[in-house]
């Protein structure tokens, strides 16, 4: 999996998809903290470190404000993963 996480770092694909968090229709924003949730689950410190340069917290913490136990817990879930 960490593989393929650098391949989207590499691709540079992580920071529209981390502005999409704030800015997208709430089913892209969805999508987008699936997305990100991922990445934080199987990439390395330095990766994560990575998604953390790119400023993925706010957003992240901006969902657990919204209407949907699932994505909350999405976003619940990256945090602590970056956390860890």
């Amino acid at each position: 999996m960490q593989e393929q996480i650098q391949a989207v770092i590499d691709a540079n694909l992580f920071p529209p998809l981390i502005n999409m968090l704030s800015v997208a229709e709430f089913d892209i924003k969805k999508e987008a903290a699936w997305a990100i949730s991922n990445a934080t689950s199987g990439g390395s410190a330095e990766q994560i470190r990575q998604l953390v340069s790119y400023n993925c917290i706010r957003p992240l913490c901006e969902l657990l404000t919204v209407n949907d136990v699932r994505i909350i817990t999405v976003a619940l879930e990256g945090l602590e993963n970056i956390l860890k």
